[in-house]
């Protein structure tokens, strides 16, 4: 239909018809061309009235005029598309049949070579072969019945070999452990003996007095040269003492002896012995080869690189056993550079890693009661870190957002002195790398609950610098700063959340007592031992058969619920000293004399070496009682041996 007129203003020339030049009125007869998008008189078109009040009627009544018509369109981009598709499938089509057609004829030829073999001589060589192979399987269903007991002796002579193996380990190492060698010592000269040896103790007596271990109790028990004597060079000495502690301050004041004839000339000179020797523990072979293993690794890794062309690049060892916690999960991202953050959760909470693509952190998400989440990132930022750096932790920490958690908490090391938390603002310019984060936060609309300096030295201005944010300000419960870890210059920070997990008291542990042992004696009665440990060695046979035990228990033993892991060995003595440490702490903090900064380093050194020696006073009690007590022996024998597997961070 014509578009409506008004009858007191013109016609523009848009609305005449190209034919007659008229205008269309509005009780006009007329249609709208959907190419040229103008009006034509139906007359003008040879159109009828019936025809144009038929088409009228229809809503999808779409018009073009007589010129447009005749005017070839080139196709669509959806039509070339689909012609194009329609053309590939006929190919595809035609390449199918040709394939099917050869498929049946060479079907046809098979099956007429296959009748004309049916009566040849080798088919019946092969029915001969078969009742042969037939009458040896009865054979072997014979000597499977009687070979029971035999595959139960090797199992046996398995796990007795492990065990002894095991069990001798231990008790070397405990022999090992009264042990000290000492490296590059010269031996005496002196033909005889007797002499030899009386030299040889006052050459120990002159180390102990140049050490400043001339005590009675650190008298060794024996001084003995280990190997056959020989022109290369001076055979190792060793050194024994009466237990285990007394070693272990002779080695702490050699080293320290060691580190200051280093350090200082004139000291080097008024010890002349301790100058020239190196000493270490005695070790078992197999600690031996666990500790050249990595040095090993570093070895090869080294020659990559100078291979490689790039003699500057510097390789570290890494092990998930130097930074595992048994009881926890580990995230990390120690793998992709030097400088990496670590983040220990417990295994009860379940922890995955999601998918947030940052270099200089890692996040973890944790199930807390009822299925609620918690996403935590732990950051760190060099004081050098470039702007791509600082622009992709920026980004990260926006992208966090996404993550849908109801609870977000993200903390680090992120070396911004310029910001001032307790208002909120920084003293730097607006598009200076301090200012620009501190707005990314506030986009974020996350709350920072650290206001206390975490960075200390002596002689410089304490800093903030360790930062604990969250989406939400009813999270943190309590906050505290207290001693740094080791010889550490941050703080450590402790923080109780208003978090509740799902178990956080109970660890789930096999129940033996409850265990299905007809079922699992019918399982593996079911297990062809034989077939299993065929050609493997003691080593792989023993993993084969740990692994079938490990699923019996999965299968037939229930879980029960216990107690978290208590540190057996942190005794009320320990305990002081670590007290004592935090109590130095925050007098040096308060003061911020240097008095008192080596009180406190005293009593941090202090506390260390306590946990060291109870730890050795535990281990030798485990030891001295192996023999009556088995089970305390290994279960503390596994408790060292699990370490959970990693999950890398990103």
């Amino acid at each position: 239909m014509p578009p409506e007129k008004s009858t007191t203003t013109s016609v523009s020339t848009d609305d005449c018809c190209p034919i007659c030049n008229v205008t269309v009125k509005k009780k006009d007869k007329a249609f709208q061309c959907y190419t040229c998008n103008l009006w034509h008189h139906i007359g003008c078109e040879g159109i009828t009235d019936e025809e144009y009040e038929s088409l009228s009627k229809s809503k999808r009544f779409i018009g073009l005029c007589d010129k447009c018509i005749s005017t070839p369109r080139p196709p669509s981009p959806l039509q070339s598309d689909q012609s194009q598709a329609l053309n590939e499938l006929k190919d595809m089509m035609a390449q199918v049949l040709k394939s099917m057609n050869n498929i049946t004829e060479r079907i046809a030829n098979m099956e007429k070579s296959m009748e004309g073999k049916a009566n040849n001589d080798v088919v019946k060589g092969l029915d001969e072969r078969l009742k042969k192979l037939e009458s040896k399987q009865d054979q072997v269903e014979q000597l499977e019945s009687t070979g029971k007991d035999q595959v139960q002796a090797k199992i046996i002579e398995m796990i007795n070999v492990k065990a002894k193996e095991q069990q001798e380990e231990a008790e070397d190492r405990a022999r090992r452990s009264k042990n000290l060698l000492i490296f590059g010592l010269d031996e005496p000269k002196k033909e005889d003996k007797d002499e030899r040896k009386a030299e040889e103790t006052g050459t120990v007596q002159n180390i102990m007095k140049e050490i400043k271990c001339e005590d009675c109790k650190y008298n060794p028990c024996e001084i003995r040269r280990l190997g056959n004597f020989s022109d290369k060079g001076p055979r190792p000495l060793r050194i024994s003492f009466g237990d285990q502690l007394t070693r272990d301050e002779v080695m702490h004041a050699f080293w320290k002896a060691k580190k200051e004839t280093r350090e200082n000339e004139e000291v080097k000179q008024s010890k002349p012995i301790v100058s020239k020797i190196n000493g270490r523990k005695d070790l078992t072979p197999s600690e031996r080869k666990d500790e050249e293993k990595p040095y090993k690794e570093l070895k090869e890794k080294q020659e990559e690189s100078k291979q490689s062309g790039d003699d500057n690049a510097k390789w570290r060892l890494n092990s998930r056993f130097e930074i595992a916690i048994p009881g926890y999960d580990t995230f990390h991202n120690l793998d992709k550079s030097g400088r990496g953050v670590c983040l220990h959760i417990r295994t009860l909470l379940n922890n995955i890693a999601p998918n947030l693509e940052a270099e200089e952190c890692i996040f973890v998400d944790c199930t807390l009661q009822e299925k609620e989440r918690v996403t935590i990132g732990l950051f760190y930022r060099s004081p050098n870190s470039t702007k791509e750096n600082n622009d992709k932790i920026n980004r990260t920490i926006l992208a966090s957002m996404s993550t849908n958690s109801p609870h977000l908490i993200i903390m680090g090391d992120f070396n911004f002195p310029e910001i001032d938390w307790t208002k909120g603002t920084s003293r730097t310019r607006e598009y200076h790398e301090a200012a620009k984060f501190l707005k990314t936060t506030k986009e974020a609309y996350l709350i920072q609950h650290q206001m206390k300096t975490t960075r200390h030295r002596d002689g410089q201005k304490p800093t903030l610098d360790d930062l604990f944010f969250t989406n939400r300000e009813d999270i943190v419960s309590s906050m505290g700063v207290t001693a740094a870890l080791g010889k550490s210059d941050h703080a450590t920070l402790l923080i109780k959340l208003a978090l509740y997990q799902q178990d956080s008291a109970t660890q789930k542990r096999p129940n033996y007592n409850k265990a299905d042992y007809t079922a699992m004696n019918e399982y593996l009665s079911n297990i062809d031992w034989e077939a299993q440990l065929n050609n493997l060695n003691v080593e792989e046979a023993w993993q084969l058969f740990m692994a079938e035990i490990n699923e019996v228990k999965r299968r037939y033993v229930p879980e029960k619920s216990t107690t978290g892991d208590r540190k057996k060995w942190l005794d009320g003595g320990t305990l002081s000293a670590v007290r004592k440490k935090h109590k130095m702490y925050r007098r040096w903090i308060e003061t911020r004399d240097g008095q008192h900064y080596q009180e406190y380093a005293k009593a941090r050194n202090k506390a260390a070496r306590e946990c060291r020696k109870a730890k050795i006073r535990l281990e030798k009690t485990v030891a001295e009682q192996a023999k009556r007590n088995s089970k305390s022996f290994w279960s503390y024998m596994l408790r060292q041996k699990q370490a959970p597997d990693l999950a890398l961070g990103t």
